[in-house]
């Protein structure tokens, strides 16, 4: 695809998912913008591919319509999107119609990032935490640290995610090669 000048994906939480799970969390809470020229084009284009996306009427004007796709059934209760002459964006979850307005309509730095990503610290490390209670890996392996070790690092990650909220990542190619900016917000 060419006119493509960035996106920012932002996952909220993936609901009550169990990690090591085999079945797909049910309940995520997420959003994706893409900043692209044309973006009605790469709309249609996907149109052509999926016939359940033909049926959504997504039209330039930054408003937002319900994306009820198949696929995204099984992950989100809700879903919607929405597109200006040079963006998409799509959100799932129970807050989709809000926060797709939200990123649709939201202004970029200048220069804008490539990519940004923004992570719920808090989750992430409540995520580390329990992996590091598991006593086998998903072959069945057993967790070579002693319970001992592992309570330990377990209760080093839930001190983390109690200091830092979000930590956030915007990266852009530029003549001297790819640049990463990183910021963390602490917890209130």
């Amino acid at each position: 695809m060419t006119g493509l000048r960035g996106f920012k994906a932002d996952i909220e939480s993936l609901g009550d998912y169990e990690l090591g799970s085999d079945e797909p969390p049910d309940d995520i809470n997420a959003s994706l913008v893409v900043a692209m020229e044309d973006a009605e084009a790469a709309y249609l284009m996907g149109t052509m591919m999926s016939a359940d996306l033909a049926t959504v009427d997504l039209q330039p004007d930054g408003v937002p319509v319900p994306l009820a796709l198949p696929l995204l059934q099984g992950v989100a209760k809700a879903a919607y999107a929405a597109m200006t002459e040079n963006a998409l964006a799509i959100a799932i979850g129970s807050e989709s119609r809000t926060r797709v307005s939200e990123v649709i309509s939201a202004s970029s730095i200048e220069p804008p990032p490539n990519m940004s990503v923004s992570v719920d610290a808090t989750a992430y490390y409540a995520l580390i935490a329990k992996s590091m209670m598991e006593e086998q890996d998903e072959e069945g392996e057993e967790n070579p640290l002693p319970e001992s070790a592992r309570i330990a690092l377990s209760d080093a990650m839930k001190s983390m995610g109690a200091m830092y909220d979000r930590v956030l990542m915007d990266v852009q190619f530029t003549s001297r090669g790819i640049e990463i900016s990183s910021s963390v917000t602490l917890q209130q």
